[in-house]
């Protein structure tokens, strides 16, 4: 009876840590870490290092997977908004939704940092929720003219997304980070 109730009490405990989950979801659906962040928010960078203007967005213009033109299964147009603190935040919108000045508030979107290692290398880290949230490092991102570089493997195969600068109205972007 006594090694039953072991048992149950063992179960019992995978099931609850299993269930344990580092993110939440702001009131406009944007996902962040609750204490996860902590790790990565002192790496961060004010991104005019690289070269990234904060005061527009970047939007992603085309990928190559292993070398060929590829498209995404969801059709998804992503942006990304750079402030000068390291933080980022991804939005993603619909093809034709219309866009306005609450589009890019940070609470619609999902948290990332960019980041530099002692080597000068400069690198992403998306939040993932997956698996209980966790950030998703990349390395050796490149900014060259307007255009912003970022390469990153995914089950084996060699990806390369492309994001150009995209000017909008600066009230649209008139917005503090929430971290």
């Amino acid at each position: 009876m006594v090694m039953k109730k072991n048992i149950l009490i063992l179960i019992s405990s995978l099931f609850l840590l299993g269930c344990y989950t580092d993110y939440k979801v702001t009131e406009f659906g944007g996902r962040r870490s609750k204490r996860e962040y902590k790790k990565h928010l002192w790496r961060a960078i004010n991104p005019k290092r690289v070269g990234i203007d904060i005061n527009v967005l970047y939007t992603r213009t085309h990928t190559y997977k292993n070398g060929v033109p590829y498209s995404y299964k969801d059709d998804n147009i992503v942006y990304y908004h750079f402030y000068k603190n390291g933080v980022f935040y991804i939005f993603y919108k619909k093809p034709g939704e219309k866009l306005n000045e609450t589009s890019f508030n940070p609470k619609k979107g999902d948290i990332a940092f960019i980041t530099s290692n002692l080597l000068g290398k400069y690198s992403l880290r998306y939040y993932n929720a997956v698996d209980g949230g966790n950030f998703d490092f990349i390395k050796k991102i490149k900014m060259k003219g307007d255009t912003l570089t970022i390469p990153f493997k995914y089950h084996g195969n060699k990806y390369i997304d492309y994001f150009k600068k995209v000017k909008v109205p600066k009230e649209w972007l008139d917005y503090e980070p929430d971290y």
